[in-house]
Order: C-alpha cells, then sequence, then structure tokens
C-alpha cells in the first residue's frame, strides 16, 4: 500500500511536469522555427503561463483527492502509474484552459504576431 502523502506530493509533481511541458513546449517549437527562418523571435504569451498554474492547481486538487480511493481498490498500484496520471491530467487541464482562453480571449495582433487567416 502506498502512502497517502507520497501519493500526493508525485501527483502534484506530475501535474506540475505536465503542465509546463503543454504551456511551453508549443513555444519552444515557434522559437525553434523562427530561428531555422530566419524571422524576428515570438514573444512568450503571459497568458499561459496562468492556464499552466491554473492547470496545476486543479489535476492537483482532483488527484491528491482521487488517487488513495482508486489505490487502494486497484490490484496493482505503483507510483509510476500515479506519475503518469498526473502529468497527463496537468497536460490534459493546461490544453483545455488554454483552448478556453483562446475562445474567450482573441489574441490581437501584433507587429511579431500575425493575424489569422480568415
Amino acid at each position: 500500500m502506498l502512502d497517502a502523502a507520497i501519493v500526493a506530493a508525485v501527483v502534484f509533481a506530475a501535474s506540475v511536469i505536465g503542465a509546463l511541458a503543454r504551456a511551453l513546449l508549443p513555444y519552444l517549437r515557434a522559437r525553434a522555427a523562427a530561428e531555422q527562418s530566419g524571422e524576428p523571435m515570438p514573444p512568450y504569451q503571459q497568458r499561459y503561463t496562468f492556464t499552466a498554474i491554473l492547470a496545476v492547481v486543479v489535476s492537483s486538487i482532483v488527484g491528491i483527492l482521487l488517487f488513495p480511493t482508486i489505490i487502494e481498490n486497484a490490484p496493482v498500484s505503483t507510483l509510476a502509474a500515479v506519475f503518469v496520471y498526473g502529468f497527463i491530467a496537468g497536460w490534459g487541464a493546461t490544453s483545455i484552459f488554454n483552448e478556453v482562453m483562446a475562445t474567450a480571449l482573441p489574441i490581437k495582433p501584433t507587429p511579431l504576431t500575425p493575424a489569422p487567416n480568415p
């Protein structure tokens, strides 16, 4: 049986890693593409930091509350499974919140962010 505090710590760490990966990887890809094509570097948009923090909070709370019950009833429960769940929850929650933010607050074009094609 896994200790609840260890499970909570693993869920939180995995949620942070998943949320940060989802928030930063698209920006790093755009930056690498701009570097290869010789275009100016795109700015990082701070609103994605907000969605990553919100996703960490939500996925951590859900994971910490949900996982002890699941682990008690699961035939095989490992910290690796807990980590994978936390990572996917952090990644997924960040993706959902990013979509909500993109729909609610569309990015206004600036010289470095071209207007979207209609």
